[in-house]
């Protein structure tokens, strides 16, 4: 087939809108994050954006989502206290100077973890409650620098090299770990909307606006953020046996928009579905380019909610046919499932 026979995805405008709008973002928190010496204090440490800024999908109404990390390895190389307190401090006035809004939950998920636990913590009780399950694929998933460049590609190099551990031949390794945890993750985000679903008192019209929100996120971006990557990851296969950990650093560096693009330029097969997803993405996005509250009002409508419920189906269908058509051709299928 020649490049001009190729089927074209044609990118809804929502998206490039979008993605225009978080290198807007991202220009003014860098500048703010120069203004106030982010990058000379504290060398140890990675601040990375996640959520929508993080996937290059942010609006005007869009929050700073960040983790921070301290990679240094030597315990005394590490930042203290006060000079956490400091760094606080500084990103609150970064989030300022981007316009964002404050911190959710009064700053208390700000946080500065520490390498060695998001490694060495896997898979036991303690990654889950102490948020470093989240921190560590999110880093993977949806992440930008925002302080510490040198710091935030040794971070990724390190958590590559957990996952890539017992690689002895890329031509043949395959990357089950990573798999399982991309899946496990999924399940998670689920367990914490069950958890979220399932109430101790009876609900208030603003818990249930609140709800219907949430729900159609988890359809929509929670969806869109665990199995674009998780068929990026598959497509790295290629038709071969293995997974070349150079495909891993750049599912990394690319955002899901461009992930799913290599990967219908590679199989046009694939270009129907990728098609579909960005269509019912972007209707998505359309209607939640707006602030919370009136987001809220718009779904608390129900024939806007239940067509919000239809396309999300129509896009987790598409979603799982797209993973499916890729992993068949994978030696790896089966552990999607066991």
């Amino acid at each position: 087939m020649s490049e001009s026979e190729k089927p074209q995805i044609d990118v809804p405008l929502a998206l490039l809108n979008r993605r225009d709008v978080s290198a807007q973002r991202l220009e003014t928190v860098h500048a703010a994050v120069a203004a106030n010496n982010l990058n000379r204090d504290h060398p140890s440490v990675v601040v990375y954006a996640t959520g929508s800024l993080g996937r290059g999908e942010a609006c005007v109404h869009s929050d700073l989502d960040i983790f921070c990390v301290d990679v240094a390895e030597d315990p005394a190389q590490r930042i203290g206290r006060l000079d956490s307190i400091k760094l606080f401090s500084s990103l609150i006035r970064v989030n300022e100077a981007g316009g964002f809004p404050a911190f959710s939950g009064d700053g208390r998920f700000l946080d500065i973890h520490l390498m060695d636990d998001l490694l060495g913590l896997l898979g036991t009780r303690h990654d889950d409650y102490r948020n470093l399950f989240t921190a560590r694929m999110l880093l993977l998933l949806e992440s930008q620098v925002l302080v510490g460049a040198p710091a935030y590609e040794k971070a990724v190099k390190r958590v590559i090299d957990l996952y890539w551990d017992d690689c002895q031949d890329e031509q043949t390794f395959r990357p089950t770990f990573l798999v399982n945890d991309l899946v496990r993750y999924w399940k998670t985000l689920c367990l914490a909307h069950e958890v979220d679903r399932s109430p101790s008192h009876e609900r208030t019209e603003e818990d249930k606006r609140r709800r219907r929100v949430a729900v159609l996120k988890l359809q929509f971006n929670r969806v869109w953020m665990v199995f674009n990557g998780l068929a990026h990851l598959l497509s790295g296969f290629g038709g071969t046996q293995g997974v070349p950990r150079l495909h891993m650093e750049k599912l990394v560096s690319y955002s899901p928009l461009e992930r799913v693009l290599e990967m219908g330029e590679h199989d046009p097969s694939l270009v129907t579905h990728i098609q579909t997803l960005l269509n019912e993405y972007a209707w998505f996005l359309e209607q939640t380019d707006h602030a919370k509250t009136e987001i809220e009002e718009f779904f608390a409508s129900d024939p806007n909610y239940d067509e919000g419920r239809h396309r999300g189906e129509v896009f987790c269908a598409c979603m799982a046919q797209l993973v499916d058509h890729i992993a068949k051709t994978t030696p790896i299928h089966r552990h999607l499932l066991i």
